[in-house]
């Protein structure tokens, strides 16, 4: 660490600020996991099991389970009203594991959205055995992935300790004179 040479830079003070939210979020979500969901699992064999929970503590799996959290029946077109998030379709999308993939591809903006479908399915495997997601076969190529009420519980953790740090950290003295000349 580099010894102080003038006025902090205001975009490191923010940047570090949410660096720590999100520290903090993944403590949350992972001691979530730790104590809710790991002690439960509703299927599977002792290694597929250890494969899910290690894929389960990445922050990649905060990303991927935000796909069939927010389509859930846990989060309501008010909520997302409410968050500013935009016009809600009047039909929720059907997601599956494919269409979390693609979601995933898009973001990333690569040429192949191949490697990202199986890792969304290699995920959605694991999210079925610890009761995260529900699968509802509507024919045999269309399998939708639903997001539970353990699912539910899960993304608040990490989402409203996140919110909570990253709030916490603007209303700080400290930090408010760096974000008016960011």
């Amino acid at each position: 660490m580099q010894a102080a040479s003038g006025p902090a830079d205001p975009q490191c003070v923010i940047s570090a600020r949410f660096a720590h939210a999100q520290q903090c979020a993944c403590a949350a979500y992972r001691d979530f996991l730790r104590q809710q969901i790991f002690p439960a699992p509703l299927c599977g064999d002792e290694k597929a099991l250890i494969a899910a929970r290690r894929a389960l503590m990445t922050l990649e799996a905060v990303e991927l389970l935000s796909y069939p959290w927010r389509y859930s029946d846990y989060v309501t077109a008010d909520d997302i009203a409410a968050a500013g998030l935009g016009p809600v379709p009047a039909n929720r999308p059907i997601v599956t594991r494919r269409a979390i993939g693609r979601m995933l591809w898009k973001q990333h903006g690569d040429d192949d959205a191949e490697p990202y479908e199986r890792r969304a399915a290699r995920n959605a495997q694991g999210w079925i055995q610890y009761g995260l997601v529900e699968e509802r076969v509507h024919r045999p190529n269309l399998k939708e992935l639903r997001g539970t009420a353990r699912l539910h519980a899960l993304m608040q953790a990490y989402y409203v300790t996140f919110a909570r740090e990253a709030s916490s950290s603007f209303m700080s003295t400290a930090l408010s004179p760096a974000i008016a000349h960011a």
